[in-house]
């Protein structure tokens, strides 16, 4: 079974020219909870695969986590617009040749929960959370 590839869409988000400059670098996304030792900004995301019954194996949707930590909060908030932006367009992320790939198809994203923590007391870390549904059918 086909499923939805979450690193071409990292690494589609990692590769955008306004986030790039945003960071004034390259921006890192890691599948992990930790950020220790890691240079801000950076987003941690999670990915949690629907399983489809037989019915649903042609339309699924996935739900993905992105956690978004800077000591900068306004470089951190327009990192989060753009998320949401690019995120937002749907099928142009899933065209042949892009970033999913032919074998895939979004139909819809649905932005279903934010939150902004406050910086941690030592560090200076904020932490905004975007939590997407992707919506998508196998082609």
């Amino acid at each position: 079974m086909t499923t939805l590839s979450i690193y071409d869409i990292n690494s589609y988000i990692q590769n955008d020219c306004s986030i790039t400059t945003y960071v004034r670098g390259e921006i890192n996304i890691l599948p992990t909870t930790g950020y220790e030792g890691v240079t801000p900004p950076f987003i941690v995301y999670y990915y949690s695969p629907s399983i489809p019954d037989v019915e649903a194996f042609w339309y699924r949707s996935d739900a993905v986590l992105y956690s978004i930590y800077d000591t900068d909060m306004v470089r951190m908030m327009n990192v989060g617009e753009r998320i949401i932006e690019l995120l937002s367009k749907g099928d142009q992320i899933s065209q042949s040749g892009g970033v999913i790939g032919t074998d895939s198809r979004i139909l819809s994203t649905e932005l279903t929960d934010t939150s902004l923590e406050a910086p941690e007391e030592k560090n200076g870390w904020f932490r905004l959370d975007l939590e997407f549904l992707i919506h998508h059918v196998k082609r």
